[in-house]
């Protein structure tokens, strides 16, 4: 398979910096996703000192999804050639955006803490609350939920890609 063929997935962002009064929220940006070919594959390697010479149908798909976000005003958007893929990409990411754009800085720091542990159980330790007490915040507020959309949609770009 030449390098031209490889699907290959790439992201352009756009920072937008957000000012939270209740207190530290991670930082908003908005990610366009491109699915498809990287025509200089070996330019990959001296990509972090100049991505110029990065060219190829994953960049233009890139690109076209950032203009999308930035215009819908999205945080995630995918672009592939299967309009389908798209749909569902989109379409989890934007559930997750609505859940995720709720929640308070404790439940961010939880979320993410347990995105890291990945066992409820050690996060209720660390914390020193109750499994039931954890685990009934994170349903709540849809942390679990979320996650698990995630995870799939992250398993389907996979087999894409």
């Amino acid at each position: 398979m030449r390098a031209a063929d490889a699907p290959t997935l790439t992201f352009n962002t756009q920072g937008l910096p957000t000012v939270a009064s209740r207190g530290p929220k991670p930082l908003t940006a908005r990610f366009g996703l491109g699915v498809g070919a990287i025509d200089q594959l070996e330019s990959l390697a001296t990509a972090p000192r100049d991505p110029i010479p990065l060219t190829g149908p994953a960049f233009v798909a890139a690109a076209e999804a950032l203009a999308r976000a930035r215009k819908e005003k999205g945080q995630v958007v995918i672009k592939s050639r299967d309009s389908r893929l798209d749909a569902a990409a989109n379409g989890t990411f934007g559930l997750a955006e609505f859940v995720w754009n709720r929640w308070s800085p404790e439940v961010w720091r939880r979320a993410l803490r347990y995105d890291e542990l990945e066992d409820i159980g050690r996060l209720a330790d660390e914390l020193g609350v109750s499994y039931q007490a954890v685990h009934k915040q994170l349903h709540a507020r849809g942390v679990l939920t979320v996650r698990e959309a995630l995870t799939g949609i992250g398993a389907l770009l996979e087999e894409v890609a």
